[in-house]
């Protein structure tokens, strides 16, 4: 078994003993005046063409992503395929996620997910259970806490915001929205402007979230912090990120027993929670991976159930 939530940022990858992450990059492969130099350059052959995925694909001249549904959902058997190699596992059952408001694309994906083809290699799945991004959040979070209240589950990807709302101890549909291009990648854009606007190096996405984590930029050998900008970066969306919510959900955050935080934008607004939210807010270990984690344990308690009967 094999959790993988694919996102617009990272594929992070969960199973026994596994905990790992790429991202969600990819670059053509196959290309170049040494074309056939090296037979085994890493590339994977998928659809008739051939890819770098994730950390091989960046920086690489010709890498490209995409911030839309189709294209998670085109190349999900490719990161898929990705994540079996780096963990070493092939496994029969998988776990995957789709942001709420994609999640009516659950059947599209599983189809294209169910069987396909890389490297010549036939992997064919017993098993794709597909959760909604958020949900997994709340199911890592509530298989070891008292889940019996009210709660809103805040999960900040690359792109998307997923706010799922928990009555009762259980997932309800009333409420649960998207907010699409309101994740880390308005704090990406900022910081990329700003690196343009100094230091006068453009920056695609994927790079200024690498530099994002990294905290700091080489520029012909000299090495600059970007730790303030970045803190302050965070701190304006952390702001109007709350604003927006409070604006949509006011009178419902005054009846919760919690927020829950995840996602990998959980690391730069923990520190920027409004102080009246403050008490309410529980933000996840290793956030980025939590919604991975849920849907893991979620499988594993399937398959628990299922020997026992």
């Amino acid at each position: 078994m094999l959790a993988v939530e694919i996102g617009f940022g990272d594929v992070k990858v969960i199973g026994e003993g596994i905990k790992m992450k790429f991202p969600t990059v990819l670059a053509y492969g196959g290309n170049g005046i040494l074309k056939g130099w090296d037979k085994e350059d890493g590339s994977y052959l998928f659809n008739g063409k051939r890819y770098f995925v994730g950390k091989e694909a960046l920086g690489h001249p010709e890498m490209f992503s995409n911030r839309t549904p189709e294209f998670l959902i085109e190349f999900g058997p490719l990161f898929l395929y990705k994540a079996f190699k780096e963990s070493g596992i092939k496994p029969d059952i998988v776990a995957l996620g789709l942001a709420v408001g994609y999640y009516s694309r659950k059947d599209t994906l599983a189809r294209k997910v169910f069987s396909f083809d890389v490297n010549g290699e036939k992997i064919t799945l017993l098993e794709c259970s597909i959760f909604p991004q958020a949900v997994g959040i709340w199911l890592d979070w509530s298989s070891s806490n008292h889940s019996k209240g009210n709660y809103m589950v805040l999960d900040i990807g690359f792109n998307t915001v997923d706010v799922v709302f928990v009555k009762e101890g259980n997932v309800s549909r009333d409420g649960s929205w998207m907010l699409e291009g309101e994740g880390m990648i308005k704090v990406v854009n900022y910081l990329s402007d700003l690196i343009q606007e100094k230091i006068g190096v453009g920056l695609i996405p994927h790079t200024a979230k690498w530099l994002l984590e990294k905290k700091s930029l080489t520029v012909y050998g000299k090495e600059r912090n970007l730790e303030k900008i970045i803190s302050k970066l965070s701190s304006t969306y952390a702001e109007r990120l709350f604003s927006v919510l409070e604006e949509r959900c006011g009178e419902r955050l005054k009846h919760l027993d919690g927020i829950i935080l995840g996602g990998g934008g959980a690391y730069y607004i923990r520190d920027f929670i409004p102080r009246r939210l403050r008490n309410l807010t529980i933000v996840m270990e290793e956030p980025e991976f939590s919604n991975a984690r849920g849907f893991y344990k979620t499988l594993k308690t399937k398959e628990g159930e299922k020997h026992e009967n």
